[in-house]
């Protein structure tokens, strides 16, 4: 792919150059959900309610991740290539989450009491979160909410792979692959009557599937293939 032809699909999908009012918008009624969930978080009552009828946090992450699988191959088609995807991805992700655990450290070195100085690895506990690793070297996170940060890293290098294979091609089959290994993972904990933890691959799932949603937006798969 060259990268006019890139330039040129992306003004497509964001005419006159202008962002997608909409994906704003679900960004931020995900954003004011996961603030609300952590404001009543304390609240007995909110607790229960969450538990049986409706969890804001849950609903706020769902949102956040279908949206950047939506965005995600927009951004891949606009940069053309993969050093300038991830050039990319690392302004917008690292400068912000950086400073916070800046400010973390300095609060921690304030009150005497060391980031990961519980844990055994304190080294590779802050190598980890300075990654957005934490998640599989299972280490102490030091900002909790960052856990998403590493659903997204797994997220973008799956497109990478994808795009670097056959976009075009792969973006069909991201969703079926990934739903396929969701549901053959429920199966099997069913048939060992044993509980096993899928609902990162269930996120990772649906941001494939926020990839369909983009092909059929752009009118590269029926709405079908959406069912």
């Amino acid at each position: 792919m060259s990268t006019s032809a890139n330039s040129q699909d992306f003004t497509a999908v964001t005419p006159s150059g202008h962002r997608l009012a909409f994906l704003d918008f679900l960004r931020g009624i995900a954003a004011l959900s996961v603030c609300v969930h952590h404001v009543l978080e304390r609240s007995a009552a909110y607790r229960t309610f969450s538990l049986h009828w409706f969890n804001l946090g849950t609903f706020g992450v769902v949102v956040f991740f279908l949206v950047s699988g939506f965005i995600i191959p927009a951004s891949l088609e606009k940069h053309g290539s993969l050093l300038q995807f991830w050039k990319g991805r690392a302004l917008r992700l690292y400068p912000m989450y950086f400073f916070v655990l800046l400010v973390v450290f300095l609060l921690d070195a304030l009150t005497h009491n060391p980031v990961c100085a519980e844990t055994p690895r304190q080294a590779l506990c802050i190598a980890a979160n300075l990654t957005f690793l934490q998640e599989f070297f299972h280490v102490y996170s030091i900002i909790s909410v960052a856990w998403t940060l590493s659903l997204e890293i797994v997220f973008y290098i799956v497109c990478s792979v994808a795009f670097a294979w056959n976009w075009r091609k792969a973006q069909r089959w991201l969703a079926l692959t990934t739903a396929s290994a969701l549901l053959l993972c429920s199966a099997v904990a069913t048939l060992v009557h044993r509980s096993i933890p899928i609902g990162r691959l269930g996120l990772v799932a649906l941001s494939c599937y926020g990839v369909l949603l983009y092909s059929v937006y752009r009118g590269r798969e029926p709405s079908s293939r959406l069912l």
